[in-house]
């Protein structure tokens, strides 16, 4: 993992569909306690099994989510990994590995929970997001 320059920053934050919708001062927290993060192709972003210390928004490029070897899933550009294990403190449930170059803003845990109280609607945001991973599994 890389750390990238943040002149993508906040104004670059609205573009993503993960943040559509988000006030200003919404993306502000966000653009505050996010580092802006670069991985190599097969770099894994998150190991099964390990402690949750992070939530990873993709911006640029694809990952494989993989559970016990096997790829169950590819993510890109809006998608969120990394937020079950902190909601829940359990270990990661899967692997992340990066399949191409992949940007992405990275939000460490103490952080995370910090932007749970301070914006409402991410609450929201993850539930839905984890709602339609669950539909997508059956």
């Amino acid at each position: 993992m890389s750390l990238l320059s943040r002149k993508h920053s906040y104004d670059k934050l609205a573009e993503i569909p993960f943040f559509d919708g988000w006030t200003k001062d919404e993306l502000g927290h966000v653009d505050r306690v996010a580092e802006w993060v670069g991985y190599d192709p097969l770099e894994v972003l998150i190991k099964q099994g390990s402690v949750g210390y992070e939530f990873i928004v993709i911006l640029a490029g694809e990952v494989d989510v993989i559970i016990d070897g096997q790829v169950i899933a590819s993510l890109g550009p809006g998608d969120h990994v990394g937020e079950m294990a902190l909601l829940d403190g359990k270990p990661r449930n899967a692997s992340v590995v990066a399949k191409t170059p992949v940007r992405a803003l990275l939000v460490a845990s103490r952080e995370f929970r910090a932007l749970v109280d301070q914006v409402p609607s991410l609450d929201r945001k993850l539930l839905v997001s984890l709602t339609r991973r669950l539909r997508g599994a059956e």
